[in-house]
């Protein structure tokens, strides 16, 4: 098993560091701007020297991983990777060139509820050293994940659809629950429903997955929906969905009139 250090014991540091611990693996240190307190490993300050570690996981945010390379005092020999799905793995290159990513594809709330949630998660694993992936996939299958080759120029287009997957699903169900409030209707009537249609996308595909009105080409239903929205303070996210699921499925032409 390995010895581990997180650098940023967020919110996604932290889940690593847990499902790491479970996992059999030393978490030896927390490096932080400031102190942390848990008992998942001692904290440590961010431009101290970090202990000798197999893997040093960069768990800050986006912005402010190059800065944070830059302030590192790692041992040798370490792998260093940091965890995000879109920043290129040259901004730790003034760490040496055992560098890579590992991005969860899976949303992390908070330590505990992310570190349960990573089991059978997909694991991108970004390395311009073979060795170094093939180290990190190592890992990322002892925590239960699924690990997958990402290539580093493929990051920006994989990052927007991991957040269009995440994000903007729920975004839609928050659209929906106003709406089924609006009826008087709870959200979790509608799980079945949302739960079949994830499946079917996941089986036929995203488009082939798709019906109701829009895909019918029924202005009328859309209309008397829109008013809906409208009542319901959502009309501005119900069209712009609407208006996306138009033009995804050809029927833009027919549905222009009721949603522009």
């Amino acid at each position: 098993m390995a010895r581990i250090v997180i650098v940023g014991p967020g919110r996604a540091g932290m889940s690593v560091g847990l499902a790491a611990r479970s996992a059999g693996h030393e978490v030896v240190a927390l490096a932080a701007r400031r102190p942390v307190e848990t008992d998942l490993a001692r904290s440590i300050p961010l431009t101290s020297s970090l202990p000798d570690a197999e893997f040093v996981f960069v768990a800050v945010s986006d912005d402010v991983i190059a800065e944070v390379a830059k302030q590192l005092h790692p041992p040798g020999g370490s792998v260093i990777a940091h965890l995000s799905g879109r920043t290129s793995v040259d901004v730790l290159s003034p760490l040496g060139n055992k560098i890579g990513s590992m991005h969860p594809l899976m949303t992390l709330p908070s330590g505990e509820i992310g570190a349960a949630a990573l089991v059978g998660a997909g694991a991108a694993i970004t390395s311009r050293s073979e060795a170094v992936a093939g180290a990190l996939s190592v890992f990322a299958t002892s925590l239960g994940m699924r690990p997958f080759r990402l290539p580093d120029e493929a990051k920006a287009a994989y990052h927007a659809g991991a957040t269009a997957a995440s994000n903007y699903v729920v975004a839609a169900l928050a659209v929906a629950e106003q709406l089924l409030d609006a009826a008087g209707v709870p959200l979790s009537i509608a799980e079945p429903l949302v739960t079949a249609s994830v499946s079917n996308a996941g089986r036929l595909g995203s488009l082939a997955a798709l019906t109701g009105p829009i895909v019918r080409g029924d202005i009328g239903t859309v209309r008397a929906q829109r008013d809906a929205a409208r009542k319901a303070g959502v009309e501005g996210p119900f069209v712009a969905m609407g208006t996306a699921t138009a033009l995804l499925v050809g029927n833009w032409e027919v549905m222009r009139e009721v949603l522009s």
